[in-house]
């Protein structure tokens, strides 16, 4: 089935990131995007079998599927004085699964 929408809905949020970082900047506030891979959420149950699961954790280089805890840490971590001169980026959270394309 083709997911235009939601792809340009994606390529949407990274590209107001970008552009809410450039505005801010100036005013030391960060803009940042997660770019979540799969994760075992409710949304995802309707593929969720083990065979499907053990599919995408092969398919995944870390070999195992995402979890909403891996997405927070991300969150937190970007929100943290940690990444306090990170900005304007796109967070893969993916498990290595952008490095396939």
């Amino acid at each position: 089935k083709p997911q235009d929408a939601y792809q340009a809905s994606k390529a949407g949020v990274c590209a107001l990131s970008k552009s809410l970082a450039m505005q801010l900047a100036g005013e030391r506030i960060r803009s940042n995007a997660i770019c979540p891979g799969m994760a075992l959420t409710p949304l995802q149950a309707r593929w969720d079998t083990e065979e499907k699961r053990a599919a995408v954790a092969d398919y995944t280089p870390l070999g195992r599927i995402g979890t909403p805890q891996d997405m927070a840490n991300a969150a937190l971590f970007l929100l943290s004085d940690a990444a306090s001169y990170i900005t304007g980026i796109e967070l893969a959270v993916d498990g290595g699964l952008l490095m396939r394309m």
